[in-house]
């Protein structure tokens, strides 16, 4: 299954291997990126006279921005690609007849899938949940199924939190693994760039916005690394250490 773009209109489109559309996916993405709104369960209290007041679920439109758009869309892709894989080993659910699928592969998919197997955290997988009520309630809106209850089960729940602690860790690389990648880098700009991330804290934009010479914007004059100017504590000490770092890639001392 393939993902295009529909030229002109930011719409993303299903695509079969066959290269025919998935139909109901694609309507669904069509009419999620024109509106931007999508259907959501409400309770309304029904009260006709001489009855007893009865509460019902009720969906009703509520409105989206292009992120909350752009993330529905990529967790129903990551919905329908898991689909097709299920479908090998299924004779009744493929990616073509996806509005029959029983809650209980949905809930697999949420808790065994998602959760157990890949890792998923509790953000990601309210944000899973969220895509697959939209695609599902607006296909009930249109008749085409029927509202699907999707939950995290009980038991996985502290599996979800596990999930998050894990992803939120904080994650580093130690000094000899560092120094492993940079005696394995193929060239002396690829080693200067990690040593000036992994030894000096520089983000890979400010690596990216490094000038060799002095440079002129809106009339200023801004000092490169080998600039005139010398009253730029901020440069020169960058040029310091850049040039430690040349030193040890190279071997020798420039300074």
């Amino acid at each position: 299954m393939l993902k295009i773009q529909l030229p002109g209109s930011g719409c993303p489109l299903f695509v079969a291997d066959d290269s025919s559309l998935i139909l109901l996916p694609c309507l669904f993405s069509y009419s999620l990126v024109l509106n931007k709104e999508i259907y959501v369960q409400v309770d309304q209290v029904i009260n006709n006279f001489g009855e007893r007041k009865r509460v019902e679920k009720m969906l009703e439109t509520k409105e989206v921005v292009d992120q909350t758009v752009n993330n529905i869309l990529n967790r129903l892709e990551t919905f329908l690609l898991w689909v097709e894989e299920y479908s090998r080993t299924s004779q009744t659910l493929s990616v073509f007849n996806i509005e029959k699928i029983p809650e209980e592969i949905l809930n697999h998919y949420i808790n065994d899938v998602l959760i157990e197997i890949r890792g998923v955290s509790e953000k990601g997988i309210f944000q899973h949940i969220m895509a697959l009520n939209a695609y599902f309630n607006f296909l009930a809106a249109n008749h085409f199924s029927s509202v699907k209850r999707i939950t995290v089960k009980p038991s996985f729940r502290e599996t979800a939190r596990d999930n998050t602690k894990k992803r939120t860790a904080v994650k580093y690389l130690t000094p000899s693994l560092r120094s492993t990648i940079y005696q394995n880098t193929t060239s002396l700009r690829d080693e200067l760039l990690l040593r000036a991330m992994g030894e000096m804290g520089l983000r890979s934009r400010e690596c990216q916005g490094f000038l060799v010479d002095d440079f002129k914007s809106g009339g200023k004059t801004y000092s490169g690394l080998k600039g005139t100017s010398n009253n730029c504590f901020l440069r020169q000490n960058i040029h310091h250490k850049l040039l430690i770092l040349l030193s040890q890639a190279l071997g020798k001392m420039y300074f």
